[in-house]
């Protein structure tokens, strides 16, 4: 008889170690909080710290910039993720700035720097008039310093021995006291030491500057550049690869070219650099870039380095929608996208797009395929009539892509039923509360048998 309350009691064991199994598995270990240390020195080419570097992880919200101390160290703490790490080198000092676009976080590591050092170009930008400019952006081709103009017009910029073409623009971050002037460029410039370069810009044209030898023709050839994205996780923290072509009109790759990326919040204009890369010989290039905010951004490619081709930009838009907290839903689009939100009781991913009267307009929608198990059950609608759409797979998600004649359009992507959020109570399925009521009572039917036994024993 003994052996039979034995066995029931191991039966009841199983099952409550089972429920809690289930339980933890539905709770989860809750959000991943840890942050990782990263620390190491910025040092020169001999090996010596470098002070009063600026340590930039482009997601201050998350991983707030630092500057290096005395001895070059630095430290930061950042959770788990992939980061785009910039060092700005020193104020006034002959280092070049570096950039890394992919820097994976998964532990404690350590990060030594170290920048190499080039000729400084350096002077004052003033109007017509003598008056300083302020919070210009200077650069040698696509060499950057980091640094505004100073409010008494002083610049630098550091690169390595070569001819470049000297530029320089207001900045368009969204910070004050910026002197609005037409973008400068000077042609030529050969850097082969320090050198200082005073330049006189006009509030409606450049001052004149050496034209390039040889000039160029006033009908310069026209180029063109496309972009998309590829989000291969929907992961907060992954990074979205931003790739493209750049070609001539008639469609020969142009390779070798450097182009920059740049994003900017919202439908603002002010946009922030995001890295740079160079063309492939099939007129290829593929920027990543890390982003862990949530809402909708433009990005900006450009290319403008070579004078015998108009400059050439393209954008597009990407917003970032959380519907877990640890996953995005990723949507790109050449409209104007707003009022993005799903509904996860109809499993229903909703959205506002506007474009140009007389234009195309095209959305590509990446979604997890733990949300939708057929996307051949998955409708598309546009102001409440159904749209055809593409679909492509990638290991873990979905991508819908369609199209639309421009206007102001209401756009719903329909999951299927099936694929609903499973209801729940407290995070946790019915089911699993469920069977804890059944586990509950067998425990208590157990509980008596035992009790009525004993009882009659003992009489």
């Amino acid at each position: 008889m003994r052996v039979k309350y034995l066995l029931a009691a191991c039966l009841v064991a199983t099952l409550v170690s089972g429920f809690s199994l289930a339980i933890v598995t539905q709770l989860g270990l809750g959000q991943n909080d840890v942050s990782f240390k990263i620390s190491g020195y910025i040092l020169d080419s001999n090996g010596q710290g470098i002070a009063s570097a600026m340590i930039i992880f482009n997601v201050p919200q998350i991983v707030p910039a630092v500057y290096s101390d005395s001895a070059g160290y630095y430290q930061v703490s950042a959770p788990e993720g992939n980061y785009h790490v910039t060092v700005w080198p020193p104020f006034d000092s002959n280092y070049i700035y570096y950039d890394q676009p992919v820097l994976a976080v998964g532990s404690d590591l350590t990060k030594n720097i170290t920048l190499a050092t080039g000729y400084k170009v350096s002077g004052y930008i003033t109007d017509a008039s003598g008056k300083p400019v302020v919070k210009a952006v200077v650069k040698l081709d696509n060499f950057f310093c980091g640094w505004y103009s100073t409010y008494s017009g002083y610049y630098f910029v550091t690169a390595p021995a070569g001819t470049y073409t000297l530029k320089a623009g207001p900045t368009t971050s969204p910070v004050q006291d910026v002197t609005d002037f037409s973008p400068y460029q000077e042609y030529n410039v050969v850097v082969n030491d320090n050198l200082e370069k005073n330049i006189t810009v006009s509030g409606s044209s450049p001052s004149p500057s050496p034209p390039p030898n040889p000039s160029p023709s006033p009908n310069t050839a026209r180029s063109q550049i496309s972009i998309s994205t590829d989000a291969s996780s929907l992961v907060v923290g992954s990074a979205v690869n931003v790739n493209g072509r750049l070609s001539s009109l008639n469609g020969s790759a142009l390779e070798g070219k450097t182009v920059i990326l740049s994003y900017a919040v919202g439908n603002t204009a002010s946009f922030i650099p995001i890295g740079s890369a160079i063309t492939n010989d099939a007129g290829e290039y593929n920027i990543q870039w890390v982003n862990d905010a949530s809402g909708t951004f433009t990005l900006n490619v450009e290319w403008t380095e070579d004078v015998g081709y108009q400059e050439t930009t393209n954008t597009t838009s990407l917003s970032f929608l959380p519907y877990d907290g640890q996953n995005f839903f990723h949507v790109e689009s050449n409209s104007t996208v707003s009022a993005l939100a799903f509904n996860s009781t109809t499993a229903e991913l909703s959205f506002a797009v506007t474009g140009p009267d007389g234009t195309a307009g095209y959305v590509k929608a990446t979604i997890a395929k733990n949300l939708i198990s057929d996307p051949a059950n998955t409708k598309v609608y546009i102001d409440g009539n159904q749209l055809d759409y593409e679909v492509a797979s990638t290991e873990s998600s979905w991508i819908l892509t369609f199209y639309y004649q421009h206007s102001t359009h209401q756009l719903t992507i329909e999951m299927a039923a099936s694929t609903a959020t499973e209801p729940a109570i407290l995070g946790v399925a019915y089911w699993v509360w469920a069977a804890a009521a059944a586990i509950g009572v067998a425990i208590g039917i157990v509980g008596i048998t035992v009790w009525r036994k004993n009882k009659d024993a003992a009489a």
